[in-house]
């Protein structure tokens, strides 16, 4: 029987799903008995400690080898803190997690890794205090707004996975920093001074080292809350 896009799991400790070490002869009788191709194996790296990345992988591949390597067209394991230290000796692919979105997991450095995304937005409208009284649901007055006196609003919000928590967060206008005063279901609001015009870009997470010490989170965490409301472009 094949599975051709079925990839078998080891679990060596992650306790996220994957068949644990003592079940390798269950599973190795099923798979003979049944003659099971699978489209891959595969385990994941837990810790990016080293050493004990280096012991996980050993007993990977002699566990596929006790299976029998010829049940799996490819075989992977790394994360990308394993990609970037080189390691994954016995893989046929390499699996190389999220750094191939130019992101490092917190501890990783690697000059190489150019980020490949940005998320990006005009600003549409901008309103001056003098005419307000509210920004979104908030009272001006008692708002912290230093020495502000425009807001300027871009399309996205909570309902976009851009979570209130992100309230003060800076985002970049024309490469100056700038707050997030106010965030609605589908509108954001940014402190703004005269420099900054209709239709100017605005970045958000633009700088992950700043941006995860104000939310108290890894960028994987808060990035992929943003879900498939927010257009997606490939720029080339």
């Amino acid at each position: 029987m094949n599975f051709s896009q079925l990839h078998l799991k080891f679990d060596f400790g992650f306790a996220r799903n994957g068949f644990i070490q003592n079940e390798i002869e269950t599973i190795k009788n099923i798979v003979i008995k049944n003659n099971l191709h699978f489209k891959g194996a595969m385990t994941h790296f837990f810790n990016s400690d080293f050493n004990e990345t280096i012991e996980i992988q050993n007993r990977f591949i002699e566990s596929i080898k006790y299976i029998g390597d010829n049940y799996f067209d490819i075989i992977h394991s790394q994360n990308s803190a394993a990609t970037l230290l080189g390691l994954g000796d016995g893989s046929t692919h390499v699996r190389c997690g999220i750094c191939l979105l130019g992101m490092l997991d917190p501890g990783i450095t690697d000059s190489n890794i150019k980020r490949s995304w940005s998320l990006l937005g005009p600003i549409y409208d901008i309103k001056n205090f003098s005419d307000l009284d509210f920004i979104g649901y908030e009272r001006i007055k008692n708002m912290f707004v230093n020495n502000y006196s425009k807001v300027g609003k871009i399309k996205i919000g909570y309902g976009d996975g851009f979570s209130k928590k992100n309230t003060n967060i800076l985002c970049h206008i024309n490469n100056k920093e700038y707050p997030i005063v106010h965030i609605s279901m589908d509108t954001s609001f940014v402190l703004i001074d005269d420099s900054v015009n209709l239709g100017d870009i605005v970045e958000i997470y633009k700088n992950f080292d700043s941006c995860s010490s104000f939310l108290n989170m890894n960028h994987y965490e808060y990035t992929t809350l943003i879900n498939s409301r927010i257009p997606r472009f490939i720029l080339k």
